[in-house]
């Protein structure tokens, strides 16, 4: 039974800039990513889609960083699978999620992502 529907897209020049701004990196992705995302030829590309990815998983999920989320509570391994930690494990529990499917693309201008949570 589907549970949730997340769809989110972004302007991958938004993190050209950002991509030199540790900081907000550092708030938004695990140290697991933030290797990859160094280390990646493209890790604009990267840096966006993997914004992108957990912004939809907050959509799917019926919550977002105003109910207490927060975006190193998901980390995102190189196959795109998903694992939650703390206040989302706990959301996917109370919504009774067993899965959670998602597509990723990304194009010159774009990354897109599709979460659906049953």
């Amino acid at each position: 039974m589907i549970r949730g529907v997340g769809i989110d897209i972004i302007e991958k020049q938004r993190f050209q800039t950002l991509s030199n701004k540790r900081e907000f990196l550092d708030q938004v992705l695990t140290e697991k990513e933030m290797s990859r995302v160094i280390h990646s030829r493209q890790s604009v590309a990267m840096a966006a889609m993997l914004f992108s990815l957990k912004e939809a998983l907050f959509k799917a999920l019926g919550c977002g960083l105003h109910y207490g989320s927060f975006w190193r509570d998901i980390e995102v391994d190189r196959y795109c699978n998903i694992r939650l930690f703390r206040f989302m494990r706990q959301r996917a529990r109370e919504k009774s999620v067993s899965k959670v499917h998602r597509s990723c693309v990304h194009s010159k201008k774009y990354a897109i992502t599709f979460v659906i949570v049953e």
